[in-house]
C-alpha cells in the first residue's frame, strides 16, 4: 500500500537507528582485549625485615620501561605486556646489585592471559667474607618462565645452580689465604737478596781485603741479628700457636655460619616457591570460577531473552486472534442487523400494497458502512489499519505501536490524539 512519509514516521525510524547505534557501541565496548599482560608483585627484604626505598628497574632489551621504589611495607608492583623478554634489576645502598630474567616471549601475546606472579627479594649487605658478590653480577638469581598453561613460575634448575655459587666454601677460603701467604714470603725473600747484593757491591768497590771485610761484616750482622731476634723467638712461637688455634677456630665458626646461612636461604627460597605456587593456583582457580560464573550468567540471560522473545510472540499472536475474533463478531452483528432491516422492509412493502403508497423507507436508512482491518507486523513496529467506506467516501484509521512502547494514531495519514481516535471508532462499534 502506497503512503506518504509523515513527520512522526520519520522520527520513529530515526529512533530505531539511534537505538541500533547505541547497541553496537556497547557491544564494541565490552569486547575483550587481545594483548595479554602479567602483574608482577614483589616485596623487598633485608635481614628478615621489610626494606623501604629499594630501586627496581624494568628493561626490555636496552630500553628502560619503568623505574620504581619499594614502599614502607617493602612492596612494589608493575605490569608488563606478554610476548617480550624483560630484565628486572634490584639495588639498594650498601647491598649487592641483583637481577632476574622474565621470559614473556614464551607466552603468545594474543593468548588472552592475565597471570599474577609474586616473589620476595632478599638483599645481601657487603662485608661478608663468605659471600661471592661477583656471582650476583654474573648470573640472574632466578629465571621466570611460562608454565605452558596459564601462569609463570621459577626455573628450579637455574635457582638450584645459583644457590650453589652464593657462598665461598672453607676450602676455597684456605686456598686464597695460602696464596696470599706465599706471595708475602716471596716479597720477603726478594728484600733479603737485595740487601745481600748491596753488601757485596759495597765491599767490592773498596778493593783491599775484600773477603776478610765481607766475612767480618757478615759475622757482625749475624751476631746482631741473633742478639736482636733471640728474645723474640719464644714470643713468635707462642704467637704462631695462638694465631693457628684462633684461625682454626675461626674457620670452624665460619663453616658453621655458612651452613646455617645456606640452610636458612634455601628454606626461604623453598617457602617462597611454595607460596608462589599456592598463590598462582589460587589465582588460576579464581579465574576458572569467574569464567564458570560468567558462562552461567550468560546462559541465564540467554534463557531469559529467549523466554521474553517467546512471550512477546505469543502475546502478538493472541492480540491478532482477539482482533480477528472481534472483527468477526462485528461482521456478524452487521449482517444480522442488515437481515432484520431487509425483513422489516419486506413486511412494510407487503402492508403498503393495501394502503396509499408512501415514500420508500429505504431512502431514510443510511447506507451500511463497509469496514475492513489489516494487521502489519515489522521488526520494530506493528500497524493496525482500519478502513471504513460509506456512501462512496473512504476513511483510513491507523495505529502504529513500537516495541519500546511508543504509539501513534493517524486518520487519513494525519496524526490525531488517542481520545479522538477512540471516539471516531466507537461510533462504528469497532473493537480497539
Amino acid at each position: 500500500m502506497n503512503r506518504t512519509l509523515s513527520i512522526p514516521n520519520w522520527i520513529g525510524i530515526h529512533k530505531v537507528y539511534f537505538f541500533l547505534v547505541i547497541f553496537l557501541l556497547c557491544s564494541f565496548a565490552v569486547m575483550p582485549q587481545t594483548v595479554s599482560s602479567l602483574e608482577f608483585n614483589g616485596k623487598a627484604i633485608k635481614k628478615g625485615e621489610v626494606l623501604e626505598g629499594a630501586k627496581i628497574e624494568v628493561y626490555r632489551g636496552s630500553e628502560k620501561l619503568q623505574e620504581l621504589l619499594s614502599a614502607k611495607n617493602g612492596r612494589f608492583s608493575f605490569d608488563v605486556d606478554l610476548g617480550y623478554d624483560y630484565k628486572v634489576t634490584f639495588s639498594y645502598p650498601g647491598c649487592t646489585d641483583m637481577f632476574l630474567l622474565l621470559y614473556g616471549s614464551q607466552c603468545p601475546a594474543n593468548k588472552q592471559l592475565f597471570p599474577v606472579y609474586a616473589i620476595d627479594i632478599n638483599f645481601f649487605e657487603y662485608g661478608a667474607s663468605n659471600v661471592d658478590y661477583a656471582h650476583f653480577v654474573q648470573l640472574p638469581f632466578t629465571k621466570i618462565v611460562y608454565d605452558g598453561n596459564s601462569g609463570f613460575k621459577d626455573d628450579e634448575k637455574h635457582v638450584s645452580l645459583f644457590l650453589k655459587g652464593i657462598y665461598i666454601t672453607p676450602d676455597e677460603l684456605q686456598k686464597r689465604e695460602e696464596e696470599l701467604l706465599a706471595r708475602h714470603k716471596l716479597q720477603t725473600g726478594d728484600s733479603s737478596s737485595m740487601r745481600a747484593n748491596n753488601l757485596h757491591n759495597k765491599y767490592t768497590l773498596s778493593g783491599n781485603n775484600t773477603l776478610e771485610l765481607i766475612v767480618k761484616e757478615s759475622t757482625s750482622f749475624e751476631e746482631r741479628k741473633i742478639k736482636k731476634e733471640a728474645p723474640q723467638k719464644a714470643i713468635s712461637i707462642s704467637l704462631d700457636e695462638l694465631n693457628y688455634t684462633a684461625e682454626k677456630e675461626r674457620k670452624r665458626q665460619l663453616e658453621r655460619q655458612n651452613k646455617s646461612i645456606k640452610a636458612n636461604f634455601e628454606g626461604e627460597l623453598l617457602s617462597l616457591a611454595a607460596h608462589t605456587s599456592r598463590k598462582n593456583k589460587l589465582n588460576t582457580s579464581s579465574l576458572k570460577k569467574e569464567e564458570v560464573n560468567s558462562r552461567a550468567i550468560a546462559a541465564t540471560l540467554q534463557a531469559r531473552y529467549d523466554l521474553a522473545a517467546s512471550s512477546e510472540v505469543n502475546r502478538t499472536k493472541a492480540k491478532q486472534l482477539l482482533s480477528l475474533t472481534n472483527y468477526n463478531k462485528a461482521l456478524s452483528q452487521q449482517e444480522i442487523l442488515r437481515l432484520i432491516k431487509e425483513t422489516a422492509h419486506i413486511e412494510g412493502n407487503k402492508k403498503s400494497t393495501s394502503a396509499s403508497k408512501l415514500p420508500t423507507a429505504t431512502a431514510y436508512y443510511p447506507e451500511t458502512p463497509v469496514i475492513s482491518t489489516v494487521l502489519e507486523t515489522h521488526v520494530f513496529r506493528t500497524n493496525y489499519i482500519i478502513s471504513i467506506e460509506s456512501n462512496g467516501h473512504k476513511t483510513i484509521y491507523r495505529k502504529e505501536k513500537y516495541t519500546w512502547g511508543t504509539i501513534y494514531y493517524y486518520r487519513n495519514n494525519h496524526e490525531i490524539s488517542e481520545e479522538e481516535y477512540n471516539q471516531l471508532l466507537n461510533i462504528h462499534h469497532i473493537p480497539l
